[in-house]
């Protein structure tokens, strides 16, 4: 038949009719796909045609093989999804705060004292409800807004303690000094019923009075005096304060909501009478952040991902490519906040500052694999070796190279280090490894298909064996010259083959 032919022209020096330019391995005169096994290792590269090091040429050859099967695409697809998925459910319930004990060292007498504190402890902190004139500015002329010794106002500051005292989050009674003042007129002074009406409310032409009395030095009620604040020049009540206990707070959610809820409770009697009235804690100032947090850290990351795209689509010049490179990176975010999650990170200012890092980070590991596979040449298969040759080791050892960094912090005795960096640092490794070394080569080769095929996968998707079908039948149909060589060089027939 054919092949006895061309033995015979192979073994009486007859010129191959087609071949492979180069060292190349380019069948010619048969289907690749009918060619045995053993032939058809010869038509794909081997690791020792592919310059580099082990580790490029493993990536290049094997790993490339193994990535462009069929199973494997819609294998790794798959995967993401269910990846995806998992970590948005975890990512909804992400915690916010940061605990005093993680930063402080392991085993340290404060921690315990901290631990023992919130079990034993029946109380929280205080809270304070400060009321003064709105608009405190010298514009609005001398001397306070408001009279505190009008009625109007007196019943509203009654109204705000009830409601304090009646609130979930606090312990009464309150350190009430309206209350106390009123009491004191009615009871402790030598003062008639007559003097005082029905409701317990100070004469308005003796309120101040009165009230210099309640606070003298000396009296039971002379701590009061630093509750009030009176104007330098008239001397009337320009601020003053309500303090009560918290209920004990056990979490940064128990405290973020705490205070929430205290600055509801006085707007409404703030409008009501005109003034200002605002809640006030020492754990504001720590817990202020989260009230914030959430709605501030989303504009930072949108803000940092849209100018990766920008940069992104003018250094690679293709933003058909950028879009693909920028959905793999929010994929990667939110995996990122997901594992956060299952590894006990806490949202807080440490975790979004090495959020946004992570975005940088990330884009190391998807910017080159396809800066790099945009900038080859030939099929989907060709640019993805080439790709992994000159990059794919760089990201690997770059990967593994950041992990031997901060391993040491694994060991550290502050858990901040451990939670906050060591953990986070191995999920951005990790994520960002995984999008852009798996999921970005499959992503880029449905786009591949696709621009090709005009939205079908056609007959061009790799076999089994991982090399491009098109690809070689391609080669096998190169045209010849008329000295029998192909269009590149010499040629390597079937039967020469064998």
């Amino acid at each position: 038949g054919a092949e006895g032919e061309a033995a015979a022209d192979g073994a009486n020096g007859a010129k191959p009719a087609s071949g492979a330019a180069n060292g190349g391995r380019v069948l010619s005169g048969r289907p690749h796909s009918t060619l045995p096994a053993d032939v058809r290792a010869l038509a794909r590269p081997r690791e020792d045609d592919v310059p580099g090091d082990e580790l490029s040429r493993f990536l290049s050859t094997t790993y490339v093989s193994w990535l462009n099967r069929r199973s494997t695409r819609w294998g790794v697809l798959l995967f993401f999804v269910v990846l995806f998925l998992g970590a948005l459910s975890h990512a909804l319930n992400v915690q916010q705060g940061l605990e005093i004990g993680e930063v402080m060292p392991k085993g340290s007498y404060m921690a315990t004292f901290f631990e023992r504190f919130e079990f034993y402890s029946d109380i929280g902190p205080p809270v304070y409800l400060v009321t003064t004139a709105k608009g405190a500015d010298p514009a609005d002329g001398p001397g306070p807004r408001v009279d505190f010794a009008d009625h109007a106002t007196q019943d509203v500051l009654g109204e705000l303690v009830r409601a304090l005292e009646l609130s979930p989050w606090i312990k009464p009674p309150a350190l009430d000094w309206l209350g106390d003042f009123q009491k004191w007129a009615l009871v402790v002074s030598n003062h008639t019923q007559e003097v005082i009406d029905a409701e317990g409310r100070i004469p308005y032409d003796l309120f101040y009075p009165w009230l210099n009395e309640f606070l003298a030095p000396g009296t039971d009620f002379a701590f009061y005096a630093n509750y009030l604040s009176f104007d330098s020049e008239t001397g009337l009540l320009d601020a003053a304060k309500v303090m009560g206990f918290h209920k004990p707070l056990q979490s940064t959610d128990t405290f973020v909501q705490a205070m929430l809820d205290m600055r509801a409770l006085c707007e409404p009697f703030a409008e009501k009478a005109g003034i200002e009235i605002f809640p006030y804690s020492e754990y504001h100032v720590f817990y202020e952040q989260y009230a914030i947090l959430v709605p501030n850290a989303s504009k930072l990351l949108f803000s940092a991902i849209v100018v990766i795209l920008c940069v992104m689509s003018l250094l690679l010049g293709n933003m058909l490519l950028s879009l693909p490179v920028l959905l793999l990176l929010v994929l990667n975010q939110i995996d990122l906040i997901g594992v956060m999650q299952l590894a006990n990170v806490h949202m807080n200012g440490i975790s979004i500052i090495n959020l946004v890092m992570a975005i940088g980070l990330s884009v190391e590991y998807l910017a080159h694999v396809a800066s790099t596979y945009n900038m080859a040449a030939g099929d989907h298969t060709q640019k993805l070796r080439k790709c992994m040759s000159s990059v794919g080791s760089s990201v690997v050892s770059g990967g593994i190279t950041t992990l031997l960094g901060v391993v040491v912090l694994a060991f550290a005795k502050y858990p901040v280090f451990q939670v906050y960096y060591f953990r986070m640092y191995l999920a951005t490794v990790l994520c960002g490894s995984l999008h852009g070394l798996v999921l970005l080569p499959v992503v880029l080769g449905f786009m591949q298909s696709f621009r090709k095929g005009g939205g079908k996968r056609k007959d061009d998707t790799a076999d089994s064996n991982g090399t491009d079908a098109k690809s070689r039948n391609d080669q096998a149909k190169e045209p010849t010259s008329p000295a029998g060589g192909a269009a590149g060089g010499d040629t390597v027939t079937y039967a020469e083959m064998l």
